[in-house]
C-alpha cells in the first residue's frame, strides 16, 4: 500500500519528467537518497557542521542527485 503510493505520486510522476531508458529505476534510485539523507538527519538531530561544510555538502548532495538521475 505504502509502496503502490510512493509509486503513484512520487516515482512515476518524477520518471516522466525526467524521461529516456530506466526512468522507473532512476526515479527510485533518488528517492532512496533522498529518504536516507532524510532519515540521516532526523536521527542525529540534523548535520551540526559550520557553513562552509555545510555548502560543501549542497554541493555534494546535488552531485549525487545529477548522477542518479542520469541516464543509466
Amino acid at each position: 500500500m505504502v509502496r503502490e503510493s510512493i509509486d503513484e505520486r512520487f516515482h512515476h510522476p518524477f520518471a516522466e519528467v525526467i524521461g529516456g531508458e530506466n526512468s522507473v529505476l532512476r526515479a527510485k534510485l533518488l528517492g532512496a537518497m533522498l529518504l536516507g539523507i532524510s532519515i540521516s538527519q532526523k536521527t542525529s538531530q540534523g548535520f551540526k557542521v559550520d557553513e562552509t561544510v555545510r555548502d560543501a555538502l549542497k554541493g555534494r548532495i546535488a552531485d549525487i542527485v545529477a548522477l542518479a538521475i542520469k541516464p543509466i
